[in-house]
């Protein structure tokens, strides 16, 4: 409505000098929109910010930076002087922090999924102690045992990191908002983790593994 409860004015034309690509100015996890930049001088604002590209350390200049400002108007305020480095990490300090919770969790769980997995094996070893006593009594090599148990608990990693890839594909697009030039089903980084994974997996089967060629048959048929 313009001045009166009448109609509004129409809008002024304006001349497009040059096409700019998108800026996420409201922040990182805001998508960028249009945005249309005009002259100072045409559209002036109570605040207005400037943005020096420097060769030296930026802050050195601050005092230059006054004076230039202070040459046009001595009674212009000038605050909030920061480098680029300092808008960035403050724009980044809330997801950061979200980041590092996130990481901490999965470093947590990453532990608990290898106790589980030796726990597991090393359990499954003892209540099969006899079998495998046996098995090396009637010739079976060591390392056929080691090969043995390792196969059988690789089978139960691979099941769970597949119902766990699985899950994190479903669920990845609820981390989009924190995730800034890498998709959300990034494959590079998938497949780090399952490769961590199943290292984290084979050494926690190993030393079960290892302890169940160490069964003496003579005590496992004794108690047959």
């Amino acid at each position: 409505m313009g001045p009166g409860g009448g109609p509004p004015p129409p809008p002024a034309w304006l001349t497009v000098v040059g096409v700019v690509g998108h800026v996420r100015a409201q922040g990182l996890e805001v998508e960028a929109g249009e945005q249309v930049y005009t002259p100072y001088a045409q559209g002036p604002r109570p605040l207005a910010s400037f943005a020096m590209r420097t060769q030296a350390e930026p802050l050195r200049l601050a005092a230059e930076a006054r004076r230039a400002v202070w040459s046009v108007d001595p009674e212009l305020p000038v605050e909030k002087m920061r480098t680029m480095q300092e808008i960035v990490e403050q724009s980044f300090a809330g997801l950061r922090s979200y980041a590092v919770l996130l990481a901490l969790f999965a470093a947590v769980a990453l532990v608990l999924a290898a106790v589980g997995v030796y726990g597991v094996i090393a359990y499954s070893v003892a209540q099969r102690a006899q079998e495998i006593g046996v098995r090396v009594a009637m010739g079976a090599q060591r390392g056929q045992v080691l090969r043995l148990v390792i196969r059988q608990g690789l089978a139960l990693a691979a099941l769970g990191i597949g119902l766990g890839l699985a899950l994190a594909f479903w669920s990845s697009r609820y981390l989009e908002s924190l995730l800034f030039g890498v998709g959300s089903a990034d494959i590079v980084t998938f497949a780090t983790v399952t490769m961590l994974l199943l290292g984290l997996c084979l050494l926690a089967t190993y030393l079960p593994a290892r302890r169940a060629t160490l069964v003496d048959p003579v005590v496992a048929l004794r108690a047959e």
